[in-house]
């Protein structure tokens, strides 16, 4: 006898925010999320984009997978920029790094 477990989450309902300077690195986050049944996935080069949107306020972010070593604002930045917002402070954030 199998058990089929239901999921606890819709991964089609939550967005997903990438923070990578490297393109081969974000898809491949992409194609993996994708993969797992997000629908909803922003890609940003660096930090600094990402806040641009982020700040605005008017989407909400279930995770974020960052590159610490970036141009503008780095893994570390981001980090803090999150933890530091009234929308951040309980977002999941994933840290990947070549390093």
């Amino acid at each position: 006898m199998s058990l089929q477990t239901k999921p606890l989450y819709d991964p089609a309902a939550l967005t997903v925010v990438i923070i990578d300077a490297q393109d081969p690195i974000r898809k491949a986050i992409r194609r993996i999320l994708s993969q797992m049944g997000f629908v909803n996935i922003l890609e940003f080069f660096d930090g600094a984009d990402a806040f641009k949107t982020l700040n605005k306020g008017d989407i909400p972010v279930d995770l974020i997978i960052t590159d610490l070593y970036m141009r503008k604002i780095s893994g570390f930045q981001v980090l803090k920029k999150v933890r530091s917002k009234s929308y951040g402070g309980d977002i999941p954030i994933v840290v990947v790094t070549g390093e």
